[in-house]
């Protein structure tokens, strides 16, 4: 027994599962080199070697000293550019996997009428995901899944748990 839409489903999930698992992989190389700049950043010889001279507008300096950034130390400047880009490539890693859990458990999941309520629920905590994550294809193949999950699940309620 499976459910009306669960072949569109499951190719669904195997898109999402594709593209997310592309985009933390990209991530995560992203991550590894937000890394290495901090390594290169946190070695003296290298810091010397990296530092030029940033040219910034006075409105600017000010708010740099308000984030405690001195205007003429450039590698504290470049620190925090690479530690706030680390940070936000992190949390778009954890986005993406939830999206990739989602996936998987709709390629699972897509002919089991009992399993719809919780695949439509990880299909809704992805497509959330993916909004934070900025990342709108995502977003619109969830969108598209949840709403046939939703469809399947409504038929299967009505016939008792068997459809067609």
């Amino acid at each position: 027994m499976g459910t009306q839409h669960a072949s569109i489903i499951r190719g669904l999930s195997i898109a999402t599962t594709v593209i997310a698992a592309l985009c933390t992989m990209i991530l995560l190389v992203v991550l590894a080199a937000f890394g290495l700049g901090g390594v290169v950043l946190s070695n003296p010889d290298m810091r010397d070697q990296a530092s030029y001279e940033l040219d910034v507008d006075p409105e600017d300096v000010q708010s740099l000293e308000d984030l405690g950034i001195p205007a003429g130390d450039d590698a504290a400047f470049a620190g925090f550019v690479l530690g706030a880009g680390g940070a936000l490539a992190g949390a778009e890693v954890v986005c993406h996997v939830v999206a990739l859990i989602a996936g998987i458990l709709g390629i699972c999941n897509a002919r089991r009428p009992e399993k719809l309520t919780m695949l439509l629920v990880w299909t809704i905590i992805a497509a959330l995901a993916s909004v934070v994550a900025r990342n709108f294809i995502l977003v619109i193949l969830l969108v598209i899944t949840g709403v046939l999950i939703f469809m399947d699940r409504r038929a299967a309620s009505l016939s008792g748990g068997q459809t067609a």
